[in-house]
């Protein structure tokens, strides 16, 4: 799927594009090597329904700078989420916009593309301006998802998310609430990028999705164990007050 070619528009854009840098290789040989310079981001909401459920809606933005390169131009056909489990989200509320179609894989089953590397996540490193806690306590646990939810679109060349242009439509319904995670999008001819959009399975909101709590080993006492530490810290101060009247 990957290697489909864009068509005629597309074939003509590259060539021109080979032939002006043909005309400049001898001054900047580099450029070749280096490809497009492509990027994308997902833009989110999450509200919150009168059914008590969460709506997750996603716009998906092409950032790169139009035609790059000898690679032609950096064209987005799919993206990806991760998921713990099954019951985060209603699978029957998965929303596609025209011309995309959606399905939950098993990577490294095809068509999941998804290898995304914690080491290497910009948005994790402190040297770069990140936030090591972006994705929770433990973001190597996005590296091998059971489950990703993939959109693509056969035809790239008409429903494909162009440089400069963005698409909506995504989403489905969660009882739980956000989390960022990581996202990869996949592009014609050119490796997958990705951010940071929220997934089902806050660790800061309600309710919590256990499959994610279970997979980054969050600590959450339940209410009977608040109850018993109520308990036992009063306890203990009475007896410490006690303990003191008799001493004085």
């Amino acid at each position: 799927m990957r290697s489909r070619i864009l068509g005629r528009g597309l074939q003509r854009a590259r060539l021109l594009t080979a032939l002006l840098a043909g005309l400049v290789c001898p001054l900047y040989a580099s450029a070749a090597i280096i490809g497009p310079d492509y990027s994308s981001r997902v833009d989110a909401t999450v509200t919150l329904t009168s059914g008590g459920q969460y709506r997750y809606s996603f716009t998906v933005v092409n950032t790169s700078f139009g035609l790059s390169q000898l690679d032609g131009v950096p064209v987005i056909m799919d993206w990806e989420l991760p998921l713990f489990s099954l019951d985060d989200l209603d699978v029957d509320s998965i929303t596609s916009p025209e011309g995309w179609i959606h399905q939950i894989v098993t990577p490294p089953l095809p068509p999941s593309f998804w290898n995304y590397s914690a080491a290497n996540d910009p948005l994790l490193d402190p040297g770069q301006g990140g936030d090591p806690n972006l994705y929770g306590p433990n973001p190597q646990v996005f590296e091998n998802p059971p489950f990703v939810l993939h959109w693509f679109t056969h035809d790239p060349e008409t429903y494909g998310i162009f440089p400069g242009s963005s698409l909506d439509g995504f989403g489905f319904l969660s009882s739980y609430s956000a989390f960022n995670a990581p996202y990869l999008a996949s592009w014609v001819d050119l490796p997958p990028r990705g951010g940071d959009p929220p997934i089902p399975g806050s660790a800061f909101g309600t309710p919590l999705s256990p499959a994610r709590l279970g997979a980054q080993q969050f600590l959450v006492p339940e209410p009977a164990s608040f109850l018993l530490l109520a308990i036992g810290g009063g306890m203990l101060l009475v007896y410490c007050r006690r303990r003191k009247a008799r001493q004085g």
